[in-house]
């Protein structure tokens, strides 16, 4: 997944100029609104990445997708059922 799709340039504009351990203001994004906090920062050439070290960020990418998406089919199913309180041994 190109990393354009996933970052809007909304985003990496926030990020850049954010210090590390600050609130960013709200980013506003199709799915609701964000605020972001940078932990670290590094550099990364892609190009030398290994196969092995591919594979496993390809992997790790779809186990947080799915994990993403069975998180959001929960909320969706989650029903709290509100009972009236009962006196104790009546």
């Amino acid at each position: 997944m190109p990393l354009d799709s996933i970052n809007p340039p909304s985003f990496r504009q926030v990020i850049a100029t954010l210090p590390f351990d600050r609130a960013s203001q709200r980013v506003i994004a199709p799915d609701g609104i964000e605020v972001i906090i940078v932990c670290s920062r590094e550099q990364k050439n892609l190009a030398e990445l290994s196969k092995k070290e591919v594979q496993a960020q390809l992997l790790n990418e779809r186990v947080e997708l799915l994990s993403r998406q069975l998180q959001a089919d929960l909320r969706r199913r989650a029903r709290i059922e509100l009972r009236p309180a009962t006196a104790r041994g009546a």
